[in-house]
């Protein structure tokens, strides 16, 4: 729904961009950005572009059935146009030219946006259509027809100076999950810069490469540069200023953890014969399950929503066995909305004479997931002597909703967990400076290292290395009691098939 106000000549308009074919997408952006000095930068599969007069979100057709995470891009999309939307141009190259499948395509718009998006809308052809069930289009839905051309600049501040800006009114997606999105994007934005670079000849070819769809074998990975985010929408990539020849791409941590740990660990490493973990397939509730019994020690993770949670499970079972398969591992991907949404339970047969399980769980403190029955199922886990209890955390990252966790999550589990409970730090591989000062600079972290007697650990989240793993195991309480083979060994090589 659009507000009743007319744009107020802003600063500049902002205007979303989405497109099938990317030649096409790219005569767009270059003419809008003509003989004008702008920049870029992308953003997941965003490419943001700004010049004196247009702020221009572009991505690829989310409506398309070949989008692989639909909700994803809505969401980003509204992240990225929080503040207002002046403009929505749908570009469509002739090839794709079939009035029903427009027709189709504005309607799935209206049911995300409402119906009023019509109001804003522009569909954008590279070459004049004289059609007339295109022209009933137009007036069925009231939207604009454009055509690709040099005056492209001249109609897109026309359209956008009579229009009031469009606001949406939040009916299938949480206002709090988008500027959480917000915030997340700016963040990085901020940390990463974006690989800002000044508008020019070179970034015109390099603009040319940023129009790939996310690999096919990684839903999110894309064949460009692009931030990963571990097991939710946090975790830039390294700091600073990057030019998009100047770096390699960051590696793949999706789904594919396991595999390409194999191929990526050093060899006196695969050589290691005799370690053959493996892990049983996931229990959710209401499944039979025999693995919470007393032989059993438990690795629970709680935290929020995107700080790692996931991506740690997988890290520790990948240090067990690097050749893990993705179905073998937690589900963890970027996204805006909550991944796990029930208690995962994945189990090491034998680790040091001991079974050991790893437990995901969702966010107990995240409002939207007000689910007791999953509370009263992760206490099972908690069994006094045979549970840890993983805090996490990021690192470079401690937001207001993480002050006072510790207190909160007791009461939802009814548990006192402090004396079990090691705060581990993830994606140390971003941090800067000192761990330690990173900690005492943050009061209510302090408090919470403080109260769970200053156990502490520091995770590198694309790191295989499994040493990372072995000295979180020595901060167990009373580890040496718990995994006496560990103790004598100090490696993991103990960690077999049981």
């Amino acid at each position: 729904m659009s507000s009743t106000k007319p744009s107020q000549n802003p600063e500049k308009f902002t205007i979303a961009l989405l497109w099938k074919n990317p030649a096409f997408n790219n005569k767009m952006k270059h003419l809008i950005l003509s003989n004008d000095n702008g920049s870029v930068k992308t953003l997941n599969d965003f490419v943001v572009l700004k010049s004196r007069s247009f702020r221009i979100i572009s991505t690829r057709d989310f409506c398309d059935e070949d989008c692989p995470y639909p909700d994803q891009q809505v969401i980003d999309l509204l992240a990225h146009c929080y503040s207002g939307l002046h403009l929505f141009i749908l570009a469509i190259d002739s090839e794709n030219v079939q009035v029903e499948k427009i027709g189709s395509q504005i309607r799935k718009f209206q049911d995300i946006f409402g119906q009023t998006i019509t109001e804003h809308l522009v569909v954008m052809f590279d070459k004049y259509m004289s059609n007339t069930s295109l022209d009933q289009l137009k007036e069925t839905f009231n939207i604009e027809l454009g055509t690709l051309s040099e005056h492209l600049v001249h109609d897109c501040m026309k359209w956008c100076k009579t229009r009031p800006v469009f606001q949406y009114h939040y009916r299938d997606y949480s206002e709090e999950v988008v500027k959480r999105r917000k915030n997340d994007l700016k963040w990085t934005s901020g940390q990463w810069r974006g690989r800002q670079e000044t508008w020019g000849e070179e970034s015109r070819e390099d603009m040319q490469q940023m129009n790939h769809w996310p690999d096919s074998n990684c839903g999110r990975c894309v064949r460009d540069f692009q931030p990963l985010y571990g097991g939710g929408p946090r975790n830039p990539p390294s700091h600073g200023m990057l030019s998009f020849r100047d770096a390699d791409p960051p590696p793949c941590n999706h789904e594919r953890s396991g595999p390409h740990a194999a191929s990526s660990r050093p060899a006196n490493l695969q050589s290691t014969s005799n370690v053959r973990t493996e892990t049983e397939p996931e229990q959710t509730i209401g499944e039979s399950n025999g693995l919470r019994s007393g032989d059993t020690f438990n690795i629970v993770l709680l935290g929020l929503t995107g700080t790692g949670k996931s991506a740690s499970g997988n890290t520790i079972l990948t240090a067990m066995n690097p050749h893990l398969k993705p179905k073998q591992l937690f589900e963890s991907r970027p996204s805006s909305i909550p991944i796990t949404t029930k208690c995962q339970f994945k189990t090491i047969r034998s680790l040091y004479s001991r079974r050991v399980g790893v437990v995901d769980t969702p966010d107990f403190l995240n409002d939207e997931i007000n689910d007791q029955a999953q509370v009263e199922e992760c206490k099972k886990f908690c069994q006094p002597g045979h549970y840890v209890v993983l805090l996490v955390i990021q690192m470079g990252r401690f937001t207001e909703g993480e002050k006072g966790m510790l207190e909160r999550l007791e009461m939802k589990l009814d548990c006192r967990i402090r004396e079990n409970t090691i705060v581990l730090l993830t994606h140390g591989e971003n941090a800067k400076g000192n761990v330690q000062s990173f900690i005492d600079e943050r009061s209510h972290l302090r408090h919470i290292v403080n109260e769970c007697g200053n156990r502490c650990h520091v995770f590198k989240n694309t790191s295989k290395e499994p040493k990372q793993v072995m000295e979180l195991f020595k901060k167990i309480p009373d580890y040496e009691t718990i995994f006496p083979e560990f103790t004598e060994k100090q490696s993991l090589i103990g960690c077999r098939v049981g």
